[in-house]
């Protein structure tokens, strides 16, 4: 058995065999999507490396890591015989290597493997869930240094401000 998931090593085998599977390489810089042009018709895994998720004008949405999907939020969203593209760029901050599978045979795998379909849902989901968190991560984290700075600058003037008053008081006071 394969890990904690219970896959038997035969489906394993099955899955990442050559008649599924393909092996490619990127080197830094290189595209694996573009938005609006690539097509959404495969899922990719991760093997080595890193990639970054890219939206024009080239923000870094997040990062993509070993052992994760490249394409996981694409492949959920789109289905067999659906034109749909890429919404983002996807390109290699490192030397990469990826497993990609087609869709077509990906669900002639699943409509004969039903135990295999299920683990690979679950972890799909498992993935895109992730890359939902750090996107909210890092929008919580903006908005909490905007909030920040914005404190910052109201206890600074809060400050002055109450300095000032103070020294009109005792100006008063005293004359």
């Amino acid at each position: 058995m394969t890990y904690i998931l219970q896959v038997p090593r035969q489906l394993f085998r099955k899955l990442v065999s050559f008649e599924f599977a393909q092996v490619f390489s990127l080197e830094k810089g290189e595209t694996y999507a573009m938005q609006n042009m690539t097509r959404t018709d495969r899922l990719a895994l991760l093997i080595s490396g890193t990639a970054n998720v890219m939206q024009q004008p080239r923000c870094v949405l997040h990062t993509i890591g070993a052992f994760q999907f490249l394409d996981s939020p694409e492949f959920e969203s789109s289905t067999l015989g659906n034109d749909s593209k890429f919404q983002v760029d996807i390109v290699a901050a490192t030397p990469c290597r990826y497993l990609i599978w087609q869709r077509s045979g990906l669900e002639y795998l699943f409509t004969k493997e039903s135990y295999l379909a299920t683990v690979m849902n679950y972890i799909i989901a498992r993935d895109i869930t992730d890359k939902l968190y750090s996107l909210n991560d890092k929008v919580f984290k903006i908005v909490s240094n905007i909030v920040n700075r914005f404190l910052t600058l109201f206890l600074f003037h809060s400050y002055f401000f109450l300095l000032l008053c103070y020294r009109d008081i005792k100006d008063f006071i005293l004359w």
